[in-house]
């Protein structure tokens, strides 16, 4: 369920560079029923990357996870100060 965000909430996250405004335009009928949406070629872009980002989190949500420990010890990392641990 979408979630409500308020509009100094909104600004914040525009201003932080989390949340971009959108340039979108609305195509409509004579009685002002929106019909269809113009969106500019890079923000539909960004839109469709955000849902295969979010698809793919969704199709792995049940996966089993790896400890970050087991992780290093696996790849044979050598942490001194760079990565948390």
């Amino acid at each position: 369920m979408a979630q409500a965000v308020s509009s100094r909430r909104l600004r914040l996250l525009m201003k932080q560079g989390i949340v971009h405004p959108m340039r979108t335009r609305f195509i409509t009928d004579e009685k002002g029923k929106v019909l269809s949406a113009v969106v500019p070629i890079k923000e539909y872009e960004e839109m469709i990357e955000d849902l295969e980002d979010l698809a793919a989190v969704v199709e792995r949500r049940n996966e089993e996870t790896i400890p970050w420990e087991q992780v290093k010890k696996e790849m044979d990392i050598k942490v001194k100060g760079l990565v948390p641990s």
